[in-house]
């Protein structure tokens, strides 16, 4: 093989860096006893700056971490342990970030249990962490490791966390000038807490922080899951209390409610009218799985009327996007199919067909069996379906809230867009309420009198009454449209129907051959045992004797 001459070939120098000399790295093993170690540690931490650079206190942090880690036996019960948690109190102090971050990194393998964070809360350690979690100085490094040292102190224990690192973690959940991956964190790390922790939580005005990074948070889904933990607390009597419904529960609300809600500060980078639009997407988010719980609908459908009546009565508010996202909620709160945004009535209640094809019935995709479970009905007909008796009390709670009037109201002062909207909601609705619900709840649904009377008195403009009448012929085309049974858009399924219910009728043939047999074959009898009595006279003997007796 050819080589290159000597005088081509690249040689690769190591790099080589001097300890102690402000480098950017240094290495440090520590290999003696128990003793020797924590001394070594206390002198190098404890040193000034001119002595023992802080890239070489990192390093002896770092290496005091490893032994850590390699096992702890003896080490906490040494004499001179006490003066290494003093010598990481003065590190907390220091002007380089890295040595507090080191610091706080070391202090995260130095909790183990209870005790260990009652003696860094007795030499008020709570307090420094508090400064760095919070400082605004401190770059994204330190105040990672003052997360995951509050992390660890959730996992190994979270009843003696103490209470002001819950108020520097529920201030970066609620500070919008902290990075969104930070800030994530933190709302995370909050709703474990709240779980294993709540009490200390609720006094943090953790409850609420969290509440309201479900609606101000990037991630909608991430909404649903920090939910998740106050419906757990709504879910059982010793830690309801720990949830103010009339102020904590509102945030979930609060972008419908209030028009001119902005949680973020007015600062703020983002587009007024985007981050509006994602708020209330994740209000909607929210909502929706609050009424998807059984706490969540007991909560919200409290008598008071902050809560859902609050939220049915915004809808007569001329806010188009606050409207449209309430009539949105509503569709994803049903199940309903959510009609295209037109100013065509046809086109929208087209569009809300279960017969239309999608995306999810093609070839490629799931093909018949996702169109036979959309259009097919369920085959258990004779067991009650807990399901619709959910949306069932669910319908009688919006109804009782005022649903059908206020959607009346959009229809008659709301613009063409969301008009057709409303209209097409409030038959789907009706039809929804004639279907579920008893007689003693839905005899009464049916009636519009606020539509009625605009469409038939004289007292308003030509206008209103032509809008009302032609709401009211909607109504009518889409009831209409109800009556006619769902057919598949496919072929093939349509032709295995047809198959199914050919071989249903002949099964059903062939199982009652032995009872069709049975009978014919009785009334064969009863024929012939007729005529045998015809030809013996015995009917007319009995009736001449019956005749002479009279």
């Amino acid at each position: 093989a050819a080589t290159l001459p000597r005088s081509s070939r690249k040689v690769r120098k190591p790099l080589s860096r001097t300890r102690g000399s402000g480098a950017d790295f240094a290495h440090v093993e520590l290999r003696g006893g128990v003793a020797e170690t924590i001394n070594l540690v206390v002198v190098s931490v404890s040193a000034s700056d001119r002595s023992v650079s802080a890239v070489r206190k990192v390093a002896y942090l770092n290496a005091f971490v490893r032994v850590l880690q390699r096992g702890r036996a003896g080490l906490l019960q040494h004499p001179s342990f006490g003066k290494l948690l003093y010598s990481l109190r003065a590190c907390l102090l220091n002007q380089q970030r890295s040595v507090r971050a080191a610091t706080l990194r070391t202090l995260r393998y130095l909790v183990s249990d209870g005790d260990m964070v009652q003696r860094l809360v007795n030499i008020k350690l709570d307090l420094l962490i508090m400064r760095s979690f919070d400082s605004v100085d401190a770059r994204p490094v330190e105040r990672i490791q003052a997360l995951r040292f509050i992390r660890k102190l959730c996992v190994v224990c979270p009843q003696h966390i103490p209470q002001s690192l819950v108020i520097a973690l529920v201030a970066t959940a609620e500070h919008s000038n902290v990075e969104e991956k930070l800030t994530n964190a933190a709302l995370a790390t909050l709703s474990e807490l709240a779980v294993v922790n709540p009490s200390v939580v609720a006094f943090s005005r953790g409850i609420k922080a969290i509440l309201r990074g479900t609606v101000d948070c990037m991630a909608n889904r991430m909404g649903e899951s920090l939910l998740m933990s106050i419906l757990y607390l709504l879910n059982h009597p010793d830690t309801r209390c720990f949830v103010r419904p009339h102020v904590d529960l509102e945030a979930i609300i609060a972008p419908f409610t209030d028009t001119h809600y902005r949680h973020f500060a007015e600062g703020h980078k983002d587009d007024p009218k985007e981050d509006r639009r994602r708020q209330v997407q994740a209000a909607q988010i929210s909502v929706a799985t609050m009424f998807r719980s059984w706490a969540g609908l007991i909560s919200f459908c409290n008598p008071s009327g902050w809560g859902l009546q609050s939220l049915v009565g915004v809808l007569r508010l001329p806010n188009s996007v606050i409207q449209r996202g309430i009539m949105d909620l509503l569709y994803d709160i049903f199940k309903l199919n959510a009609p295209e945004w037109t100013d065509d009535f046809e086109q929208a209640l087209a569009s809300t067909d279960l017969c239309r094809p999608r995306d999810s019935w093609r070839l490629e995709e799931q093909w018949v069996v996702e169109e036979a479970k959309v259009v097919l009905s369920h085959l258990r007909k004779g067991r009650t379906n807990l399901v619709t008796c959910y949306f069932a009390m669910l319908l009688t709670t919006f109804i009782q809230a005022g649903v059908f009037e206020s959607l009346v109201d959009v229809v008659r002062s709301g613009d063409e867009y969301i008009t057709v909207q409303a209209t097409i909601l409030l038959g789907e609705l009706l039809h929804l309420a004639n279907t579920i619900l008893p007689f003693e709840c839905s005899s009464q649904t049916h009636c519009l009198p606020s539509l009625i009377s605009v469409a038939t008195s004289f007292d308003t403009t030509a206008s209103e009454r032509n809008r009302a009448t032609d709401v009211v012929n909607c109504l009518d085309r889409l009831h209409q449209r109800k009556k006619v049974s769902t057919r598949p858009d496919s072929l093939y399924l349509q032709l295995t129907l047809n198959q199914s219910e050919s071989s249903e009728l002949k099964n059903s043939a062939v199982g009652r051959e032995p009872q069709i047999a049975h009978t014919m074959l009785k009334e064969l009898e009863d024929a012939s045992i007729d005529n045998m009595l015809r030809e013996s006279q015995v009917t007319t003997a009995c009736n001449t004797l019956s005749s002479h007796s009279l």
